[in-house]
């Protein structure tokens, strides 16, 4: 039971991150990408798969490395068959498009998620403190 919670616990925040993500590609895009709800449920659908994938990071069983070359090649697979599924990928154009929009995502998700891990981690240090000179 503790697994399935974890796993939707996971999915949840990968459907926040990516609900984002897709918010700001579509603020900044020209007008390329059809908005429907196909479009909007197949993001849900696939940042809830990667949000799943996630889990193996940090798995003490797997080298880190390989663990987040796993996370990014499952990623790549689920928003590739998510891309081509909503026919934003045409032709080569548009998959170079994809391919450089999908890095930049994931880059900026990753900074985003390191930024955030730093304050929690600077705010239960303080915390830790606090509690030590009470």
């Amino acid at each position: 039971m503790k697994r399935i919670s974890e796993s939707i616990k996971h999915g949840i925040t990968g459907m926040l991150i990516g609900s984002f993500c897709y918010l700001m590609v579509l603020m900044f895009q020209n007008n390329s990408f059809d908005v429907n709800k196909f479009s909007i449920i197949t993001i849900l659908i696939a940042s809830f798969l990667t949000g799943i994938t996630s889990q193996m990071i940090g798995n003490e069983k797997i080298c880190t490395g390989i663990t987040y070359l796993i996370h990014l090649g499952s990623t790549l697979i689920i928003f590739f068959v998510t891309f081509y599924l909503n026919g934003w990928i045409t032709n080569l154009r548009s998959l170079t498009f994809m391919i450089i929009n999908f890095i930049v995502i994931y880059i900026f998700v990753w900074i985003g998620l390191i930024i955030w891990n730093r304050l929690n981690a600077s705010e239960i240090n303080k915390q830790l403190k606090k509690m030590k000179h009470e």
